[in-house]
């Protein structure tokens, strides 16, 4: 008679919770027992981490599912079964359904993990930055800043180019010099405008962009 046939014979009432846990962790250590050849491990240890497994239920609970185990390990023996060929039937007790100790306090206190200082690091990503956004990144950055408030200015001084124009030319004024005046007016209040809806639509993104960089920046001393 094997082991099985002993968890077979012994019949509790259907209705009661322990034979159901019992038999629940006998079938998944069977499953298993193939994968648990080379532990060294006798009945004693077995029952031991049987009753750690079993924390936070009830005491009587505790005890009937012990004494399942317990009367499985006596009637296995009274057949000729070693505690090893036992054992590796019903494979560890911790291989046990996770509801078992759901409700078992911690084995150990856990400790939360200290911040860690990063100055150090920070302060050195910060003056490598420096260094790259000084070499590399200021030069253009004062470029294109510069080629902006240049067309900038040309715009607002076209758009106004009409008040010099009024103001004379030093030529006798003939209608063909208020002509060619009035045109020329036209002509550079235009170019005047096109370049201030550029610098309309450019700017704000060059500005949008210079923040994103330095947010991103600020985002790599953080190390987030």
């Amino acid at each position: 008679m094997n082991v099985y046939s002993c968890m077979c014979r012994y019949r509790p009432k259907s209705h009661d919770r322990s034979y159901l846990v019992t038999m629940t962790v006998f079938m998944y250590g069977c499953s298993n027992k193939n994968k648990r050849r080379d532990f060294q491990m006798n009945k004693d240890d077995f029952l031991r981490g049987l009753e750690l497994r079993l924390r936070g239920l009830p005491e009587d609970e505790q005890r009937r599912i012990q004494y399942v185990y317990e009367e499985l390990f006596r009637q296995a023996e009274a057949n000729g079964k070693s505690e090893r060929e036992i054992i590796e039937w019903l494979s560890q007790p911790n291989r046990g359904p996770e509801w078992m100790t759901s409700q078992a306090p911690p084995m150990y206190e856990s400790y939360p993990t200290p911040p860690q200082d990063n100055t150090a690091k920070s302060m050195l990503i910060s003056v490598a930055l420096g260094f790259f956004n000084l070499i590399f990144v200021l030069a253009p950055f004062l470029a294109i800043c510069g080629v902006l408030f240049s067309f900038s200015l040309v715009s607002l001084i076209l758009i106004a180019s009409p008040i010099f124009i009024m103001i004379g030319t030093g030529f006798e004024q003939t209608n063909t010099i208020l002509l060619v005046e009035l045109f020329g007016s036209l002509v550079l209040v235009g170019l005047g405008l096109l370049f201030g809806s550029a610098m309309l639509a450019i700017v704000p993104r060059f500005s949008r962009l210079v923040r994103t960089y330095i947010r991103a920046n600020k985002r790599l001393i953080k190390g987030e």
